[in-house]
């Protein structure tokens, strides 16, 4: 099926932008290399994936820490995404809790963003407010440091003292589960 639409579908740059969620010969690629990668045919699962990587469609945005952002969807980087949508419009009083493993959302960026009544000035630093759901750790920042990886940290949280200096305050209230830094992904 994947060799037969690989042949057949058109390249990402060739879809409109309302039709980018569609699979493209890149991504039909992408998916019969990981085919191959799982039954141990790494020569054609290399061959797919470098015939991903060399057709000009695909890359690395400079900065890492935008990869998830609005602006990146259907991006460089992006193989095949389901996109965002704020459509329907869900929060906790119209989300349909029932059939809700097959509803489309963005209830999970909305749950992740950081608690709405004690971060301001968000914008700032390219978030929303949302329920505060998962703040980072500690540990989480120590594990980076520890490693020396500042891109994936950046990319995964920001300190108190990093979003304070962009501009962003917060209440002197206690933030349940807060513990000094705020989820960059999905924020």
């Amino acid at each position: 099926d994947l060799t037969e639409a690989i042949t057949d579908l058109p390249i990402k740059s060739e879809y409109s932008y309302n039709d980018k969620f569609r699979a493209s010969k890149g991504a039909a690629q992408a998916l019969l290399g990981k085919a191959f990668l799982y039954q141990q045919k790494y020569d054609q699962a290399a061959a797919q994936f470098q015939a991903v990587i060399v057709s000009g469609e695909y890359g690395l945005i400079a900065d890492y820490s935008q990869v998830l952002r609005k602006d990146e969807e259907f991006g460089l980087e992006s193989i095949i995404e389901i996109p965002y949508t704020d459509e329907y419009k869900y929060d906790w009083s119209n989300y349909n809790w029932d059939d809700s493993k097959y509803s489309e959302n963005n209830l999970l960026f909305q749950w992740c963003g950081p608690r709405a009544e004690f971060f301001y000035n968000l914008d700032s630093i390219g978030m929303y407010g949302g329920w505060g759901g998962g703040y980072p750790t500690a540990a989480m920042y120590n594990a980076y440091v520890a490693e020396g990886d500042n891109v994936r940290r950046a990319a995964s949280l920001i300190t108190e003292s990093e979003f304070l200096a962009k501009g962003v305050t917060r209440s002197s209230s206690p933030i349940y589960g807060y513990n000094g830094f705020l989820r960059v992904k999905y924020g």
